[in-house]
């Protein structure tokens, strides 16, 4: 035993913050009752390591029936056609208020969101399925939370349709799908706040 302790404290940061993630995971499924704040620690602490791939692919684009055709909520029960940020940058985060990893990288969303909630440029969309009351609850709960949340009306256009919570997208003017990152991720890094500049 004490020679593990000898060579975990050689280890590098990264891969000693890597150990003690994965310990407080076989906690989490050792002890039912605070799984969901465990899985949300955890995550929390992924989201401030893992930046978003900021590497070029071609992930497709929305056609006009894709914008045409979805339709979101906001919390004060106003329906809007996802056509209305069509010609915008837009940043889309599919989650739900009983899923750890997207808890986790909440406060990375909303960092982001602080930087570019005034440039008229880029529309940020947190999209979930959960009914509104259960919403408004987690937001009372969290008033730290200013970012767009819309309750989903219909099933988002094929192409960014997602069974994976947290998935996020990044979309450009043109439609073009120029980011996807599923699982939690650090959103207000200097990476993708070079990718979002770049789009603007």
């Amino acid at each position: 035993m004490a020679n593990y302790f000898k060579k975990w404290k050689k280890k590098k940061l990264f891969d000693k913050i890597t150990d003690i993630l994965f310990v407080l995971l076989i906690i989490s499924f050792l002890i039912p009752g605070p799984r969901k704040s465990i899985l949300t620690f955890v995550n929390r602490v992924k989201a401030m390591v893992i930046q978003p791939d900021s590497k070029k692919h071609n992930y497709g684009t929305l056609n006009t029936a894709d914008f045409q055709n979805w339709f979101l909520k906001d919390l004060n029960g106003q329906t809007h056609s996802f056509a209305e940020f069509q010609g915008k940058v837009i940043y889309i985060n599919f989650w739900a208020t009983w899923c750890g990893p997207c808890l986790g990288e909440m406060p990375e969303i909303q960092k982001l969101y602080d930087k570019y909630k005034d440039n008229d440029k880029i529309r940020f969309i947190l999209a979930t399925s959960d009914h509104k009351s259960t919403v408004q609850q987690f937001l009372d709960k969290h008033k730290e939370y200013t970012f767009p949340i819309y309750i989903m009306q219909n099933s988002a256009p094929s192409i960014i349709e997602t069974q994976t919570l947290p998935t996020s997208y990044l979309i450009d003017k043109k439609g073009n799908i120029v980011l996807l990152h599923k699982g939690a991720a650090n959103w207000s890094g200097d990476k993708m706040e070079k990718i979002v500049n770049s789009l603007l």
